[in-house]
């Protein structure tokens, strides 16, 4: 199939879309790749780079997966503004991909963008489906999961210490949080 192919674009969409629903990470992501040369709708094209960070987490290339997720929501917030539940879906990705890697700051920065919704996302959105704004507390002017206070005692000071306000980590906290909140 050449490039000249007349549908190889949709052709390459529904490899792409069938690879994913079964869980063959590296051919899908390569179709979606592929696709992503295509002329497209703007809002497309980050819906094809947030599956791509969707794909890059389940193969566990965590890397991958927040580049392409930080094109999503920048994207998204640049697109569609920060009113739309897209760009909230992208940024709770984001923020689970910092999970993952072990980046609790970072993850905590982008879990306070989802704490601060705009009024008209608040209610029943597909976000709150995704976020559940009552599962979110501030203590020492931090945002701190509610995972918190899962965990066994001996793991909370631990980590409330990340967020006590000697912490090292306070500048990197806020900048995130100044960047995808207050700039935005």
């Amino acid at each position: 199939m050449g490039k000249q192919f007349e549908a190889r674009e949709k052709i390459l969409e529904l490899l792409a879309t069938s690879y994913y629903h079964e869980k063959k990470w590296y051919e899908a992501k390569r179709f979606l790749v592929e696709l992503l040369d295509y002329d497209m709708e703007e809002k497309l094209r980050l819906e094809r780079m947030h599956t791509l960070a969707e794909i890059c987490f389940a193969k566990g290339d965590l890397e991958d997966a927040k580049i392409w997720c930080t094109k999503a929501v920048q994207g998204r917030l640049t697109i569609l503004g920060k009113r739309h539940y897209l760009f909230y879906q992208s940024v709770n990705f984001l923020a689970q991909i910092y999970d993952a890697k072990g980046e609790f700051v970072e993850a905590e920065g982008y879990k306070a963008v989802l704490a601060v919704l705009p009024p008209g996302l608040q209610g029943n959105t597909p976000l709150n489906r995704i976020t559940n704004r009552k599962n979110v507390l501030k203590s020492n002017n931090y945002v701190i999961s509610s995972m918190l206070m899962k965990l066994p005692n001996s793991l909370v000071k631990p980590i409330s210490a990340l967020f006590s306000q000697k912490n090292p980590n306070e500048k990197k906290f806020n900048e995130i949080f100044e960047r995808v909140v207050v700039e935005s």
